[in-house]
């Protein structure tokens, strides 16, 4: 266990991921040309070659272990702007949908009038897609997944997390899957936490989201009922100006 308290543990633990993750990049850097010369040097039908393109497969797939970490690891860094959510999520609207499948019903509820948010762009991007792929594989069968916005003014969040004086962008997203139960829910966030037994699973899905949801000035809440699905909610901040 890494001693301190936990921000002071999962900083330490992203320092720790990002030298391992560069280290291993580098490796990674030599030996991905060097099969790449080999594959060209050799004859198209032999055995070299078919083991050379299963390694080359394989370094594809080390490549994205390592963006994965690279992405855990960049929790600390800062780099925000405005964006508007509602057109995100529009822009977004077909890739959510080939994700969701046909099986899945999936609504999009967004206020017209909702406010403009501070986030990092391509990360509220990839969370919102990591959400849903959670909320997908939750579902065993049909069901729905419902993505909500809503802007909430200061004073009306009674969490700890929220500060009064400030004003909130939600994205809520809810779905109809198996649901957790309270164990798992509250080791969701934790890196490297998984309870899927796959290959390529590293368990920083909800971890880097809620990372990049600090890193933006706003705060993550989960909430799951096991057998009924799972709520999603992501607040950040309205700019002061």
């Amino acid at each position: 266990m890494i001693p301190g308290d936990s921000d002071e543990r999962l900083e330490a633990m992203a320092e720790i991921t990002n030298r391992i993750a560069h280290d291993f990049n580098n490796l990674l850097c030599v030996l991905i040309p060097s099969l790449e010369m080999a594959h060209r040097n050799t004859e198209p039908d032999s055995a070299a070659r078919e083991w050379i393109e299963r390694t080359l497969d394989a370094t594809d797939r080390c490549t994205d272990y390592t963006r994965r970490l690279l992405r855990f690891a960049r929790r600390q860094q800062t780099g925000t702007a405005q964006v508007d959510a509602n057109s995100i999520l529009l822009d977004l609207e077909p890739t959510i949908r080939e994700l969701a499948g046909n099986a899945i019903r999936l609504d999009l509820d967004l206020d017209d009038a909702l406010w403009p948010t501070t986030a990092i762009h391509d990360d509220l991007c990839e969370s919102i897609l990591q959400i849903l792929s959670n909320s997908r594989d939750s579902i065993e069968a049909e069901g729905r997944i419902l993505i909500r916005t809503r802007n909430i003014p200061a004073g009306v969040l009674q969490t700890p997390s929220a500060s009064d004086s400030r004003d909130y962008v939600l994205i809520e997203i809810l779905d109809t899957g198996q649901g957790m139960p309270e164990e798992v829910r509250t080791q969701c966030r934790t890196p490297f936490y998984t309870t899927k037994k796959l290959p390529g699973i590293l368990g920083l899905g909800l971890s880097t989201v809620d990372g990049f949801v600090k890193r933006a000035g706003g705060f993550l809440e989960i909430d799951s009922t096991p057998g009924k699905g799972t709520e999603v909610r992501l607040y950040l901040p309205r700019p002061a100006e």
